[in-house]
Formats: C-alpha cells, structure tokens, sequence
C-alpha cells in the first residue's frame, strides 16, 4: 500500500505527459484510384445503394460480406466517393507488469548507456538544442556554417544551459529511486504506453525566478526512427519538458504502443465526372488525387505543301526595269541594245552589251547596280565589247 502511495506522489511531480492521441488510431491510409473515374450517376446512386467492396474497386469477385461505408469528398472543384473499411483490429494494449521487480527504471535506464559520448540535435524555431546524453542540454543560437553538419553555438549570442545529467545509482530499487529526490528515474505512462523520465537541473540562472533552470527528460519508445529528439517544451517558467525517441526502449514491457503498429487501412477514393474517355494514359494509384493525362492522337505529319512559285519576271526585264529606273530613261533598251544570259543556278548572270557603250554611260550602270546591291564583275572580250557579271 505504501509503495503505491509513493508511486502515486512520483507522477503528480511530472511537469508533463503526452495525452492519448484519439485520432492516431485506428491507422488509416488514403488512395486514390487515379485510373478509375467514377460517373456521377452512377455516384449519387451507390450513395443510396452502397456497392460491394469489389464492386467499388471495380473487381469482378472479392469478400462481398466486408462491412465499409461511403463518403463523399470534396476538394476544390472536384468531387471524390472514397470507401471507407472497418478498422483494423489492432491487439490489446499490453498488460500491466503485476511484479514491479520484472520492470525497474535502472534497467531501462541501463540499455540507454551506448548513447554515452553522444549528442542529440534539435532545430526549433530560432533556437537549436542539443541533448549530451549523461552530460548536459544547451539551448543556443546556432552558428552558420555552409561546410559542417554538427550544430555549434555563435558566440555572438547568449547561450543557456536548461539542465545537467544527475548522478543516478543503477543499483537501487525502485521504492529507494521513487524516494531519493525529484531526480530519480521514474516510470510513466501516457499515450498508451510507457516510459522512462529523468529530472535534469542545475542550469543556468533564470532571471525571473532566481532559480537553476530544469527539465524533465522523458524517453519514449519509437521503432519510426533512430534516437530522436522530438521536441522541448517549457511548460513553465524556465522548465521545460525534452522528449526523445528511441527504439532502445522498445524490447521493454509496455514500452510499445499501437503507434508501432505498421498495418494501415486503406481509403480508396475514385473521381466523380460527367464522362468517361477511354483514351488516357495510366498513371499509378497515389495518395493524391492525379489527373490522368489524354492522349493526344497523333496526326501524319503533313508534308509542307510546296510554295507555287511565283510568276516572276523573266530576269532581263528585272533588270532592265532597274536600269530604267537609276538611268531615268525608258528608252533605255532601245538606246543601248544588251543580251542577259542566266549562266547558273546560283544567281549568276552576264549582260552582254551588242554595241559599243560609252564609257561615262557604263561607270552610270555600274554604279546603278552596285547601289542596287548586285556584284559586278567587268570583263572585255577580244572584240572590246563590254561585259559585266552580277550575281
């Protein structure tokens, strides 16, 4: 009677305990069935006539006897029927250890020993905490450093210690370690589950209470991660609450709650549309709504029709006219008589003048179609006729 008395007075010292989560369990994950679109009539009437689950998966035989309920979801503009399973079965919490001696805070406090010589980091907000195990917790402003991945305290900044590892004997009781003083190990159940708490002091000076600062280190089992700090908390003036996870605990009566529990039921969701294509590509059933992508038929390629040439001049009359227009005289062709010849298919052309062409009148034609941009190559042939080049 006396040691439940004692054990008693040792919870009611806790500055904190996680409450059970009522929507942690049972675990449910949704999917959506990206690939199965689900017509609006054919919505509204399972709503009134729920389908099989099978049905609803769109199998053509499955357990017709599994007890599920539909509900409409809404996101934005889209509208979703998901099928919602029983929940799982989960196995009874753990029975309580009627034999203490089967259970001591020493011998959990015990499998936390490798942790010795290590620290544990936290970002949170502005701060960054680091938890040494059996040596102190610092609260600090970290310093920036691009090239290192261990949190160091920036100087620049004032710096606290919350609280110092306690010196604890392994070897007593649990009615002596209930009985020692605030820092003895302790055992406490909360959120389904135990755990270890452990009292640190000795920090630094708080200035609105002229005492040490404190805080209670609570050690809760987590098979999710390795050992973890998973948030500090000042529940009061310069105490605080620092809880960490750890798998070590996890092989200890009663340290394992149902949030270890793997299993997870399945929502499965399906869009409602006005109509369904049969031309999509697949995309996988995701745990957000994914919009299937269409296909895009794909057209022949049309060859790109052949530009009709136009109905060009032939190019002596081009020329001529542009030699008309620099020389001012549209009597120029019958004034000075001249044959053009296309010689190839780059562009080359040769004006070959049929009389002799004064030499002040040729450098006027020269200089007509240089400006015109056309190069000129000068050529006289053995009978001194004049013969130019243009391209």
């Amino acid at each position: 009677m006396l040691i439940l008395l004692l054990a008693g007075i040792a919870s009611a010292r806790l500055l904190h305990s996680l409450p059970e989560d009522t929507y942690a369990f049972p675990k449910y994950n949704v999917l959506f069935l990206n690939n199965l679109p689900l017509l609006n009539h054919t919505a509204h009437h399972w709503l009134h006539n729920p389908p099989s689950p099978s049905e609803f998966l769109g199998l053509e035989s499955g357990d017709s006897s599994q007890s599920s309920q539909l509900e409409l979801l809404k996101m934005g503009r889209d509208s979703y029927l998901c099928l919602i399973p029983e929940p799982l079965h989960l196995p009874p919490p753990p029975e309580e250890v009627q034999d203490e001696s089967a259970l001591t805070p020493a011998h959990s406090w015990s499998l936390l020993q490798p942790l010795t010589g290590t620290c544990l980091y936290h970002r949170q907000g502005w701060f960054t905490y680091s938890y040494c195990h059996n040596d102190q917790i610092r609260q600090f402003k970290e310093l920036i450093q691009p090239h290192s991945h261990i949190p160091e305290e920036d100087p620049s900044w004032e710096s606290y210690t919350l609280g110092k590892a306690p010196t604890t004997e392994t070897d007593l009781s649990v009615s002596q370690q209930q009985n020692e003083n605030s820092n003895a190990l302790q055992l406490a159940r909360g959120g389904g589950s135990r755990y270890l708490v452990q009292t640190w002091t000795d920090g630094t000076i708080c200035d609105k209470t002229g005492k040490g600062r404190e805080v209670e280190v609570q050690f809760h089992c987590s098979m999710a991660m390795s050992d973890t700090v998973l948030f500090v908390k000042e529940v009061k003036t310069c105490s605080y609450v620092l809880v960490i996870n750890t798998p070590r605990l996890c092989g200890e009566p009663g340290f394992k709650s149902h949030r270890d529990v793997t299993e997870q039921a399945h929502i499965r969701c399906r869009e409602i549309v006005d109509h369904i294509s049969q031309e999509y590509h697949p995309v996988p059933d995701t745990d957000h709504p994914q919009k299937i992508p269409k296909l895009t038929k794909s057209l022949p390629s049309a060859s790109k029709p052949k530009s009709q040439p136009q109905q060009q001049q032939p190019i002596d009359a081009v020329l001529r006219k542009a030699l008309e227009a620099f020389m001012g005289n549209p009597k120029f062709q019958e004034q000075t008589p001249m044959v053009l010849q296309d010689l190839s298919d780059d562009g080359e052309v040769v004006i070959e003048f049929l009389e002799d062409v004064e030499d002040e009148t040729l450098d006027k034609i020269v200089d007509a179609l240089q400006a015109a941009g056309i190069a000129l190559e000068r050529r006289d042939d053995g009978d001194d006729d004049d013969e130019h080049t243009s391209e």
